[in-house]
């Protein structure tokens, strides 16, 4: 297997917080949950009904579109957690979802439809069309995009 990321992000749950039973979209065909600390008692994830404990420091790593999971409230004061995403390179979510739309990890998603309107960011065929500036992006990631060279497609060609 290739894996490809396709996005990440850090979440900072608060005591009461919870997770809601579900299976994840086609972009996290691989899912990795890491365990960053937590102030309070553990508090588990459960994969298809079986609690998982976490230490700071312990990664899960799941089939995230197979496995149903969630998170009771916590009762904790705290938990950090981050989260990173990627599919199969030759897997059936792997050309679609690459780098979730974007020409590379670390930008906002690009796909149309999940940008929100007014957020100054790529809303269209690759064409910022709001926000303070307009242009292409690699108008507008300025020097990035000259060090990126070709990495960079303006056409969007990896979300068709």
């Amino acid at each position: 297997m290739e894996l490809i990321p396709t996005y990440g992000f850090f979440r900072l749950y608060k005591k009461g917080n919870d997770l809601v039973l579900h299976r994840d979209r086609n972009s996290c065909e691989i899912s990795l949950s890491l365990c960053i600390g937590y102030e309070g008692e553990q508090w588990p994830i459960y994969i298809n009904g079986t609690p998982i404990y976490q230490e700071p420091g312990d990664l899960v790593i799941y089939r995230g579109c197979e496995l149903e999971h969630y998170r009771k409230p916590l009762e904790g004061k705290q938990q950090a957690q981050i989260f990173l995403h990627y599919t199969d390179k030759n897997g059936p979510y792997g050309k679609q979802y690459s780098f979730d739309g974007r020409p590379f990890v670390g930008l906002p998603a690009v796909r149309e439809e999940y940008v929100y309107k007014g957020t100054g960011f790529l809303e269209k065929d690759g064409v910022l069309l709001d926000g303070p500036r307009q242009g292409t992006l690699t108008e507008a990631m300025g020097p990035l995009a000259s060090a990126l060279g070709s990495n960079i497609r303006d056409n969007n060609e990896n979300t068709k």
